[in-house]
């Protein structure tokens, strides 16, 4: 009834059709408007929740870092005492530095460098500044190639120097076999031999703050080729 109404006023009065059309129209511009703003605001709302989001994601992130770092700390002063000690605290101070950045480590210190293969090279260094490279075995102090891996397992194993991860302690080498072909492929020193299922090491030409770098790793014991001992 209100519709035939409208259409017969309409029809008798065209300026009041007109009215109503430029009603409709403003109507419609008003909604249109309504939804725009409304539509940025929900876009301004999310932005500003997920950079909320992202800032608590990164402050749980350095929590957790802070946490597992006093965790170590605490490992290695329950764990270590004289050279063993030395060795990892020399190593640990350079947490985070890329391979660029311990290239000059390396030779301000005269030690040999392997660029894109020198995780062997920083246990060396580590335990030759830590312990004293006279005070190591001597296997491995006249090793005929410290730097590659399969050779320090040949050298250790005709050694001896292969132990039990219930022998292991802070400060020996840990050889790594990522593909499970008996082959050693990485190295590290042990820091906390860990649960029966993880251990702690630092190593460096690992993935960290870069894609090579000195960071602590939790390694899950099935990657490791042996354990060896340098005391």
């Amino acid at each position: 009834e209100k519709d035939k109404l409208l259409d017969t006023m309409a029809k008798e009065h065209p300026e009041i059709k007109d009215k109503l059309n430029k009603v409709e129209e403003k109507t419609k511009e008003i909604k249109e408007e309504t939804d725009k703003n409304i539509k940025e605001l929900e876009s301004t709302r999310d932005t500003k929740t997920d950079g909320l989001n992202g800032e608590i994601q990164t402050l749980k992130t350095e929590l957790a870092q802070a946490e597992q770092k006093e965790k170590t700390d605490k490992v290695l002063k329950e764990n270590m005492t004289g050279d063993q000690a030395a060795a990892i605290e020399f190593a640990k101070q350079f947490e985070g530095m890329s391979e660029d950045e311990m290239r000059k480590v390396f030779k301000e210190k005269g030690y040999q460098f392997d660029s894109g293969a020198w995780c062997a090279d920083f246990v060396r260094m580590a335990l030759g500044e830590g312990v004293g490279l006279d005070n190591l075995p001597d296997w491995y102090k006249n090793s005929s190639n410290p730097a590659y891996c399969p050779t320090l397992y040949s050298e250790a194993s005709a050694a001896g120097a292969v132990i039990d991860i219930s022998q292991a302690k802070p400060g020996d080498m840990v050889l790594f076999d990522w593909d499970g072909d008996n082959n050693s492929d990485h190295v590290g020193i042990l820091v906390d031999s860990g649960d029966g299922y993880n251990i702690k090491t630092i190593e460096g030409n690992t993935s960290g703050s870069s894609s090579s770098c000195v960071a602590y790793k939790d390694r899950d014991m099935s990657t490791i080729r042996a354990i060896v001992s340098m005391g």
